[in-house]
């Protein structure tokens, strides 16, 4: 499985607290059947992580866990906070692939004429990736929102504890009527420590093989992340 959605680089934002705890992280990715993570830091104006100092603790991690004998691959990428200037396209994409990006929205409310922002970028070249949608209270019950920013390029990336029933039950229907409406492109962890919100996939998939089939489960963890972080269209 890949995981597109990570905060496990140390010292870049509220995730993992030192490398220790980075590479207790990456075992338990190992172990759950991860094999590519995407180290994905905030990047807003209380994390203003620069794509450099990301990519250089990106490839520290990637040589500890080679010192470590663990067999995950690590990407690079961020979380970033809509802000009005990302519409210039300064991100770091998924991959380093020039084209995907994750975009964070608050939690308490989606900005008025966010489609259109979502245009503006897909028209530049660069597709957000809507992260955590169920997870934002102003959604629950009105998911149309979502869809007029899926219409106009968006794709979503739903978290896998949110089908697990981790974030309550609102967090856990609203997942479940984004994948009943196929709008749910990938499954993350958006793992943060060890030992509350660690990087496991499988029970997400689990639950989403329960709403939608095996076949569409797997395309959420496996097919489409490996797609977007290589650039290409999603199948």
């Amino acid at each position: 499985m890949i995981d597109l959605h990570s905060h496990i680089l140390p010292g870049l934002d509220h995730g993992a607290r030192d490398w220790d705890e980075a590479l207790e992280m990456c075992r338990i990715a190992v172990d759950d059947g991860i094999t590519t993570m995407a180290a994905t830091p905030h990047v807003s104006e209380i994390y203003p992580n620069s794509i450099e100092s990301i990519l250089e603790a990106v490839e520290e991690l990637q040589q500890r866990l080679e010192d470590a004998g663990l067999p995950l691959e690590i990407v690079g990428g961020g979380d970033y906070h809509i802000r009005p200037d990302l519409a210039r396209g300064n991100v770091l994409t998924l991959n380093e692939n020039g084209r995907y990006f994750l975009l964070e929205f608050p939690y308490h409310v989606i900005p008025p004429n966010s489609e259109y922002f979502v245009e503006i970028l897909v028209k530049r070249g660069i597709v957000p990736i809507v992260t955590h949608p169920e997870r934002i209270e102003t959604l629950h019950g009105r998911e149309r929102k979502l869809g007029a920013m899926i219409e106009k390029g968006a794709l979503v990336q739903v978290t896998a504890g949110s089908l697990a029933g981790e974030f309550g039950p609102g967090c856990l229907r609203s997942a479940v009527r984004m994948l009943k409406k196929g709008w749910v492109h990938l499954l993350a962890t958006d793992a943060h420590w060890v030992d509350e919100r660690p990087p496991v996939l499988s029970e997400g998939r689990r639950a989403a093989a329960a709403v939608v089939g095996e076949d569409a489960a797997r395309k959420l963890v496996e097919d489409n992340p490996r797609a977007i972080i290589e650039g290409r269209d999603l199948a």
